[in-house]
């Protein structure tokens, strides 16, 4: 953590923002193929981006920085899935 923020600040603004980019390709690459195999996991992301939408178009909670609409809206949908199709010990792979 200290070292990407050291980075962060020494970095010209391209590079910043370069690698701001690959690391939304990098969760997209990690997010849909599971995503594509299996439903639940399907079903959560699409409760995290209505969450993260709520978030943005609604006046009460736009108020709420970044950094934290993506933390409630990844564990909200994540708790919420686990709970609903929880992983039964028989199909641990």
């Amino acid at each position: 953590t200290l070292l990407g923020a050291v980075a962060g600040n020494v970095l010209p603004a391209v590079v910043t923002t370069a690698v701001g980019v690959a690391i939304y390709g990098m969760l997209i690459a990690i997010v849909v193929p599971p995503m594509r195999d299996h439903r639940p996991t399907a079903i959560c992301v699409l409760i995290a981006i209505a969450l993260s939408c709520a978030f943005y178009y609604l006046p009460l909670l736009s108020a709420v920085s970044n950094g934290f609409v993506i933390i409630i809206c990844s564990v909200t949908a994540s708790a919420l899935l686990a709970l609903l199709h929880p992983i039964s010990e028989e199909t641990e792979d």
